[in-house]
C-alpha cells in the first residue's frame, strides 16, 4: 500500500504541474539526524533491580570437591545486577535528503522527500573480573515523507515553507553481544607444612552473537523551509524537520539546494 502510494504521487506530479502551471522543483542535501529516546542516552544504567530479589553468584569451588558449600559463592553477584556503563553515544548520525514537488497554487505544494540517515551505535559494557559483557546495538533509517508545505513571501527572494506530513519509515536493527569469560584460579586448602596448590586462571574465551531484524512503521511530520532564492533557478534552503516514528522522535535541521525550470 505504501509503495502504491508513492508511485501515485509521483505519477500525478507532472498532472498536477501542468494543470496549474506553477512548476515543480528538486532539491537535495547533506542532513544531522538528532534522536531523542532513552535508548540513546549516554548516562550509565542501573539494572541492580532486576536481580535484587532473587541474585545469582558466581561459584568458588574453594577445596575442588566439585561440591557447593556454604560461603563459595563469589562477593560479586552475577553480572545481571551490575550497572551498566555506556562507552558512546547514539544520539548524532549524519545523512542526506532528497525531495520532488510541485506548486499546486503559488502558495501551497505537495512534495515527495527520501531522508536516509546513518548508523546510530551504542555500547554497553557490563562485567567483573570472571565474565565481560559488550552489547552493540546499531540502528540505521530510511523514511519516506509526503508532505504539503504553505509558502508565505510570495515572489521575493527569501521565502518561508511550513511543512507537514505522513512518514513511512524502514529501520534495521543489528545487535551484537560479545561474552568474554576468564576463569579466575582457583587455589586447594592445604595442611600446614604443604606447598600451595594453585591452578592457573585459564585464557580468556570470548564469544560473540549476532541478531538483526528489519521494521516498517508509520509516523508523522512536520518542518520549516527557508528558501533563499539566488537566481531564477536556484536557491540555498535551510531547513529542520520534526519526525515522530516507531517510538522515537528526530530533530534533523539540513541545508539543501532547490533547482525549478
Amino acid at each position: 500500500m505504501k509503495l502504491v502510494s508513492a508511485a501515485l504521487f509521483a505519477v500525478l506530479l507532472p498532472t498536477f504541474a501542468a494543470a496549474q502551471n506553477s512548476g515543480v522543483f528538486i532539491q537535495a542535501g547533506p542532513l544531522a539526524d538528532v534522536l531523542f529516546a532513552p535508548s540513546a542516552d549516554g548516562s550509565p544504567t542501573n539494572v541492580g533491580s532486576l536481580s535484587s530479589s532473587n541474585p545469582s553468584y558466581l561459584w568458588n569451588d574453594l577445596n575442588g570437591d566439585r561440591l557447593w558449600q556454604p560461603g563459595e559463592e563469589s562477593t560479586a553477584a552475577f553480572p545481571i545486577g551490575l550497572s551498566t556503563q555506556r562507552t558512546s553515544k547514539a544520539r548524532l548520525a549524519p545523512g542526506g535528503a532528497v525531495a520532488v514537488g510541485v506548486f499546486i497554487t503559488p502558495s501551497v505544494s505537495l512534495r515527495l522527500e527520501g531522508s536516509f540517515q546513518g548508523e546510530h551505535v551504542t555500547e554497553d559494557e557490563l562485567g567483573d573480573s570472571s565474565l565481560g559483557i559488550v552489547d552493540r546495538q546499531a540502528s540505521s533509517v530510511t523514511d519516506l515523507f509526503v508532505a504539503a508545505g504553505w509558502h508565505q513571501g510570495g515572489s521575493r527572494r527569501t521565502t518561508i515553507t511550513y511543512l507537514a506530513g505522513m512518514v513511512f519509515r524502514r529501520q534495521r536493527e543489528e545487535v551484537t553481544l560479545s561474552y568474554t569469560y576468564s576463569i579466575p584460579p582457583r587455589i586447594l586448602p592445604t595442611t600446614p607444612g604443604q606447598p600451595v596448590l594453585g591452578l592457573p586462571a585459564a585464557g580468556p574465551v570470548t564469544i560473540d552473537e549476532e541478531f538483526s531484524a528489519t521494521s516498517y512503521s508509520p509516523g508523522i511530520m512536520a518542518g520549516v523551509d527557508v528558501a533563499f532564492q539566488f537566481s531564477t533557478h536556484l536557491a540555498v534552503v535551510p531547513q529542520v524537520r520534526l519526525v515522530a516514528a516507531n517510538q522515537t522522535l528526530s530533530v534533523r535541521p539540513a541545508i539543501a539546494m532547490r533547482w525549478h525550470p
